[in-house]
């Protein structure tokens, strides 16, 4: 994985690879925010970003954390996670020229 990721999204990572539950997972959440208040869902978004994130489509993943730190989720440890995790990947690949 790059770059850094905390134990939890490499857990969820792993996971991935051996279950291939990610890309549905992303499906689910964003089905409940279809269908749910996204205001009340903040931390779907959250889990979005980390799903993207943890599968290195590192575009799609700002976006979500974007939107989780936007959104009126309570300025605790995941939402200090998201915004310095967002700039690293910004960093990442305004660095590597990645589009992915």
């Amino acid at each position: 994985m790059h770059p850094s990721h905390p134990s939890h999204v490499l857990y969820f990572a792993s996971l991935s690879e051996k279950g291939q539950f990610i890309p549905k997972a992303i499906n689910d959440f964003k089905n409940a925010i279809k269908y749910g208040n996204e205001d009340e869902l903040y931390i779907v978004n959250y889990n979005i970003a980390v799903d993207f994130d943890s599968m290195e489509k590192y575009k799609d993943a700002i976006t979500y954390y974007e939107k989780f730190i936007a959104s009126n989720a309570p300025d605790d440890e995941l939402k200090e996670y998201a915004t310095s995790r967002l700039e690293e990947l910004k960093e990442y690949l305004n660095t590597n020229g990645k589009t992915n």
